[in-house]
């Protein structure tokens, strides 16, 4: 394995290829071409060739993320809880009308 210069330990090295990874599982697109469909494999690829950016945060800049990465995933959960809630209620409101036209 070759030294990178840009990376400061093999320990953020690994964060930095898991959190990568974890993004081409999402669907991220890939930054180079590789024959490889692990997406471990590639994102090290992308690594390597200097593709993939990251910044190192210090704690004030990190707890803005926390922050901002928790409201976030509230407002994505609320979006989910009233979509799941739309459909319960649709569903709900299909069967009462069937079950008034069957007795009426």
């Amino acid at each position: 394995m070759e030294q990178l210069d840009f990376i400061d330990s093999k320990f953020r090295l690994a964060l930095l290829a898991a959190r990568r990874a974890k993004q081409l599982v999402a669907g991220s697109k890939r930054k180079i071409e590789v024959n490889a469909e692990n997406p471990l494999t590639i994102a090290m690829q992308e690594i390597y060739q200097g593709k993939v950016n990251f910044e190192i945060l210090d704690e004030e800049q990190m707890e803005k993320l926390k922050e901002y990465e928790e409201a976030q995933f509230i407002e994505a959960e609320e979006e989910v809880e009233d979509e799941v809630e739309d459909f319960l209620f649709e569903g709900r409101d299909k069967d009462e009308s069937n079950s008034h036209e069957e007795t009426g």
